[in-house]
């Protein structure tokens, strides 16, 4: 009935070095029901690449309306998966990545491009069916996109944490929801931070001067630059906003953190809009060097 758990023991999906698969497709008679699993829902390693994994229901029941969570993560990639993609631009391309027992997308030495997903809501993108763990997590990876526009942003709302990066390198982040729902109408917050990226991440941007994130109403600080991370740039977002949709913490913490750009780079592109929070718009906490904070 896709209404109650009958688990297979490990995973819903496990690729080994598979490539050019798609698990799914861009219509609702195409969606597979992956949840109620003992492990991960889907789970992608030694080298598969180039796969396409677009509008399932990765652990929700059937109707994409209540918590039939796999025991571990939503999706997991590792060892060298490159280049495969999760979601697409239509409604009927999404994933819904909720309710897992850990995170929602966790992913070791990986390329992806994640884009029109909801993580961590039900179907509608409005109800709260948060993943235990982080909705994305991501450590070692290289060139990488979470969001887009036209209709590739997702709503990344409802975790443990919304996104989590830990060393790597070009990872692009833009055109998200982050802590709101699906319309931007309303919080649906992270318990803890919006984005956080520490380690050695280097060269990744937080959004861009036409095509932003919304990052609001989470329980810790909307946007962590932490300990050894450096050169990301953070333009055109929206940080908290009005007072029931700032985040708890600070708009932005940059702690142990440097040569980052908060703000427009340059005089024809828009910097942030960070209001609304409940500590500092802007914390910098030694030892953080050479950051520049313009034209927000």
């Amino acid at each position: 009935t896709g209404t109650s758990a009958r688990p297979n023991r490990l995973y819903g999906v496990s690729m080994i070095n598979a490539r050019t698969s798609t698990i799914g497709g861009a219509a609702p008679e195409l969606r597979n029901v992956i949840s109620g699993n003992g492990s991960t829902g889907v789970n992608l390693t030694n080298g598969s690449s180039n796969n396409l994994v677009q509008g399932n229901y990765i652990g929700l029941n059937r109707l994409g309306t209540a918590r039939l969570g796999n025991g571990l993560h939503g999706v997991a990639g590792s060892v060298g998966s490159l280049l495969n993609s999760f979601g697409g631009f239509t409604a009927a391309s999404r994933n819904v990545i909720s309710g897992n027992g850990a995170d929602g997308m966790n992913f070791t030495g990986v390329s992806a491009s994640i884009r029109g997903n909801y993580i961590g809501t039900d179907a509608s993108g409005t109800v709260d069916i948060g993943n235990a763990g982080r909705g994305i997590f991501m450590v070692g990876f290289s060139d990488t996109l979470i969001g887009a526009p036209n209709g590739g942003q997702n709503v990344i709302s409802g975790n443990q944490a919304g996104v989590t990066v830990q060393s790597g390198q070009q990872l692009d982040i833009s055109n998200n929801f982050i802590g709101v729902n699906a319309s931007n109408s309303g919080p649906l917050g992270n318990d803890t931070h919006g984005i956080s990226i520490t380690g050695t991440a280097i060269g990744s941007a937080i959004g861009t001067g036409v095509h932003q994130n919304v990052i609001s109403a989470n329980g810790g600080d909307g946007i962590v630059l932490g300990a050894f991370s450096t050169a990301t740039a953070v333009i055109g977002n929206v940080i908290g906003g009005a007072a029931s949709l700032g985040n708890a913490l600070n708009g932005i913490l940059i702690s142990g953190s440097s040569s980052n750009i908060i703000g427009s780079a340059t005089l024809t592109t828009n910097g942030n809009v960070i209001s609304g929070n409940g500590a500092s718009g802007i914390a910098v906490v030694a030892p953080a060097t050479a950051n520049q904070i313009r034209r927000n």
